[in-house]
């Protein structure tokens, strides 16, 4: 019989440091930080410590002393491991959380990960040789300098947050605490009666700001106006928007305008404190809200205040009947503001626009672009029935029947009206849903997720089949077992943001699955000199949906069905001067007539206003 060696699960292998690490943890934290960083970088390691591999293979430390026990940093051979199980456990939430000890580093690391950028972490290390230790195997530099990571010197715990709580009034106190294993119950109570103190006195230092504050005096209507003031406010959680609030605030800035930005787009801009005290001085003509609505502003009375909409699915089922002018990123979005009652006099378009991306993914148009490189530009969304939330042993039959044969028609007109389409597959299985609301929620199911996934499935894979280089960007391209998808970016909006290591030359950019085909990845597509191939489901003209900008032929080609996709890009292949041409026009018709200061100055002119330059 086979015996198990026990001392082997206790081996370890020895963590080669990188240098960099260090250096840039302890420079990022020079910058808000200069004493802790001065002490952590007197603080010299035991010799004993020696940095492993842990069994899961997250760099740590394992504590030698001569002639006792060795032991593992934090007291796990697999900090990872315990971490992940540990949070399973945790509910996380909006707030930000206090970690009581920093450990081996893994616990901080996931978190990072599961939280959004708005939020940030507290970590109340009392040992600095642990937090010394850490900060050399683990790189939290871009942590620390988005101020996601705080770290809290243990001399002057309750002193340093009120500080670092009145510097910036926009960071939210920590309001949880993550137990982990280690601290005892006393250390958690101690944490408890620092955090709950600086949060109660923070949070009413700011509510009476709050309460102070004054809507600035409104200027006279008459009055000419010398330089034009615009505010663009994205104080919602979408990355996307506070993006948008710099893209209009430079179109802004090109028109010579005086410009008050303010985003939420960082744990040290959360709180509405900074960004009212600054539209208060600010004393905006005109402002913009992306994505949220204007809620108790600090505005002057009288002056024009909009909410843009960029999304169908983020409009709720009812808007407040006040002022607010809505204005809509794409027609869909204007038919959906419509339908929830926004009166056509609050109603105005101002779609997605044409913005100069990085350098090109498409390498500058110098070098050969391999003809059989395409991206795959849309979302994949999982179309299984577990993921839908179908349970029912006859739904599930259903919902394969429906997958079936959508697979087999997503070329026709057919699947253009899912209701028909669930009665006609619900008549060809025998399996009636029967119940209205059981049917009204397949049939968004089917429209929202179904279609577009079988439509995207297909075609890549049929692409793969005809040994094309198949790149994707957007999410949930990861669940295809392929080897061959090449995901170059996740991001719809802003694929410029990529993660392939060299600018990629890609031959064409199919647009499919998209329940609004007018969306900004097509301007952003366009600057990276991609040609555009779109998806026309039922050969429906798309001109409408694209708001008029762009035109089929001269700006992008059309397909309904897998042959035309073929035929285009077998045009491609064979001959890519003409296509080489559309790409030319096309960026130069979006740069001439669809930019965001083209819409901005359209929108002030529809709003009456007699600034500088608009209407001349």
């Amino acid at each position: 019989m086979d015996t198990i060696d026990l001392a082997t699960f206790d081996e370890t292998s020895t963590h080669d440091l990188d240098p960099s690490v260090w250096t840039a943890n302890l420079d990022a934290l020079r910058t808000d930080q200069p004493d802790l960083a001065r002490e952590l970088e007197e603080t010299t390691l035991p010799a004993h410590w020696r940095p492993v591999t842990a069994l899961d293979g997250f760099p740590t430390y394992r504590v030698e002393p001569p002639g006792q026990s060795p032991l593992w940093l934090a007291g796990t051979a697999a900090p990872r491991t315990r971490a992940t199980a540990l949070l399973r456990k945790e509910q996380l939430s909006g707030n930000n959380p206090a970690l009581p000890t920093i450990a081996a580093g893994a616990e901080l690391r996931l978190l990072l990960e599961l939280l959004s950028h708005q939020q940030a972490i507290f970590v109340f290390e009392q040992d600095l040789t642990q937090l010394a230790a850490v900060l050399r195997t683990t790189d939290l530099a871009d942590a620390i300098e988005a101020g996601r990571c705080i770290l809290v010197p243990p001399k002057s715990e309750p002193v340093f947050l009120t500080e670092l709580l009145e510097r910036y009034p926009g960071l939210l106190p920590p309001a949880t605490i993550v137990a982990l294993p280690l601290p005892d119950t006393k250390r958690l109570e101690q944490l408890r009666a620092i955090c709950e103190p600086v949060a109660r006195k923070t949070n009413e230092t700011r509510n009476h700001r709050l309460a102070a504050l004054r809507p600035p005096a409104s200027t006279e209507a008459s009055k000419p106006v010398s330089q034009p003031r615009l505010a663009v406010l994205a104080l919602g959680p979408s990355p996307t928007s506070h993006q948008l609030s710099l893209v209009l605030t430079g179109a802004a800035d090109e028109l010579g305008w005086n410009t008050c930005s303010r985003s939420a787009s960082g744990p040290r801009n959360v709180h509405a404190l900074p960004h009212y005290e600054a539209l208060a001085d600010f004393a905006a003509e005109l402002t913009i809200c992306i994505d949220h609505p204007p809620r108790a502003l600090p505005l002057p009375s009288g002056k024009p205040v909009c909410q843009w909409h960029p999304r169908t699915r983020d409009i709720p089922d009812s808007l407040p009947d006040d002022n607010t002018i809505h204005l809509a990123a794409t027609p869909q979005v204007a038919d959906a503001l419509r339908t929830v009652g926004v009166p056509a006099e609050r109603l105005l378009d101002f779609y997605w626009a044409y913005t100069e991306s990085a350098p090109p993914l498409a390498g500058g148009g110098l070098e050969p672009v391999p003809p059989n490189s395409v991206v795959i530009v849309a979302d994949l969304p999982d179309a299984s029935a577990s993921a839908c939330r179908i349970e029912q042993p006859t739904h599930k039959q259903l919902w394969a029947k429906l997958h079936q044969t959508a697979a087999k028609v997503w070329e026709t007109p057919e699947i253009l009206q899912p209701t028909a389409f669930l009665r006609n597959v619900e008549r060809a299985s025998g399996i009636n849903l029967g119940e209205r609301s059981l049917s009204e929620r397949m049939v968004r199911i089917i429209e929202h997720v179904l279609i577009p996934a079988v439509v995207l499935e297909t075609i890549s894979q049929r692409l793969q089949r005809e040994s094309f280089e198949v790149w994707t960007v957007g999410r949930g391209w990861d669940r295809c077992s392929t080897d061959t998808l090449r995901p170059l970016a996740e991001n719809l909006d802003y694929p410029r943001a990529h993660t392939a290591e060299t600018p990629v030359p890609i031959a064409a950019a199919i647009f499919a699955g998209l329940l609004d085909p007018l969306s900004p990845a097509l301007f952003h597509a366009a600057a990276l000199d991609w040609p555009l191939l779109i998806h026309s489901p039922g050969r429906t003209p798309l001109t409408p949906k694209l708001g008029g900008i762009l035109h089929p032929g001269q700006h992008y080609e059309p397909f309904a069905g897998f042959k035309e996709l073929q035929t285009a890009l077998a045009a491609i292949r064979s001959d890519p001067t003409p296509f080489q041409r559309r790409r030319e026009r096309l960026r130069e018709h979006l740069r001439t007539h669809h930019t965001y200061a083209r819409r901005l100055t359209a929108l002030v002119e529809q709003l009456g206003f007699k600034w500088p330059g608009v209407g001349s």
